[in-house]
C-alpha cells in the first residue's frame, strides 16, 4: 500500500510536469493495478491475472492495456520451456480476445551465466544451462546465442511467431466482417464469422483455454475457411 501511494504521488508529478506524456505501468499484483485505475495510462497485465484485475472494466473507459508473461505468476500460458508449445501459440489469441493493444515479454536474450562464461566451455561447445534466471527454465530468453553471433531460434519463439500470424488472420476476419455488415451482407458466412470472432471455442470469457493442440489447430482451420469465405461475399475474390 506504501508502495502504491507513492506512485500515485509520482504519476501526479509526472502529469503536472509534462501532461503529454503516457504512463505505462506493469504490475503483477491485482489488487495493485485495481488501486492504480485513473492514475496509470496503459496497463501491462499478466495473461493469466487479466480477469482479476479489473482492467477490463478500465479499457472501456480508454486505459489501454497489453499483456505480458514473466516468471510470476506461473500460471498457464507462459513460455517455459517445460510447457506445451500450444501455450506460446495461443497467447496471441488472448490479446486479441481481450483487445490487448500490446504484447511485453521481459527479454528474448537474457541469457545469464551461459553468456558471461569464458573459455572453451562456453556455449555452444559446453553444455547450456537453462536456468538462467531463478529456477525458470527458459525465462527471459526465446533464441539461443550462436557462433559469430549468429542465433539460434527455439521452437517456442517460432510457435509464439505463428500464433502473432493467428491473430493478422483474425484481424483480416474482423476487417472482412465490418466490411460485409457495412455493405448489407447476410449470411452463414457473416454468421460464422462472428461466432468464431468470440474465440470462445479456444478461450472461454474466463480466461480458461483449451490444453488440446487439435481443438487449437480444428479452430484455426474454420478461421481460414471464414476468411476466404468472406473474401468472396465481399467481392474481395471471385
Amino acid at each position: 500500500m506504501v508502495q502504491r501511494t507513492k506512485m500515485k504521488k509520482i504519476t501526479k508529478a509526472i502529469k503536472r510536469a509534462a501532461p503529454e506524456l503516457r504512463i505505462l505501468q506493469c504490475l503483477n499484483e491485482p489488487e495493485g493495478v485495481k488501486d492504480l485505475a485513473g492514475h496509470v495510462d496503459v496497463f501491462d497485465v499478466y495473461v493469466a491475472q487479466y480477469h482479476r484485475t479489473g482492467v477490463q472494466a478500465m479499457q472501456k473507459r480508454g486505459t489501454e492495456a497489453w499483456l505480458a508473461v514473466c516468471c510470476y505468476p506461473k500460471d498457464h500460458p507462459n513460455l517455459f520451456i517445460e510447457y506445451p508449445l500450444l501455450d506460446a501459440r495461443i497467447i496471441p489469441s488472448f490479446c486479441f480476445k481481450y483487445d490487448a493493444a500490446g504484447f511485453e515479454y521481459w527479454s528474448p536474450i537474457s541469457w545469464g551465466r551461459n553468456w558471461r562464461k569464458k573459455g572453451k566451455d562456453r556455449w555452444p561447445r559446453g553444455d547450456w544451462d537453462p536456468n538462467t534466471f531463478g529456477r525458470y527454465n527458459g525465462d527471459g530468453y526465446l533464441i539461443y546465442p550462436g557462433p559469430d553471433g549468429v542465433p539460434y531460434s527455439s521452437i517456442r519463439f517460432e510457435s509464439l511467431r505463428d500464433g502473432f500470424e493467428d491473430y493478422e488472420t483474425l484481424w483480416q476476419l474482423r476487417r472482412l466482417l465490418k466490411k460485409a455488415v457495412d455493405a448489407g451482407k447476410r449470411g452463414p458466412a457473416v454468421d460464422d464469422a462472428r461466432k468464431l470472432l468470440s474465440l470462445n471455442e479456444i478461450i472461454k470469457d474466463n480466461g480458461d483455454f483449451t490444453r488440446k493442440a487439435r481443438t487449437y489447430m480444428t479452430f484455426r482451420g474454420k478461421v481460414a475457411n471464414a476468411f476466404f469465405a468472406l473474401r468472396k461475399l465481399t467481392g474481395e475474390i471471385k
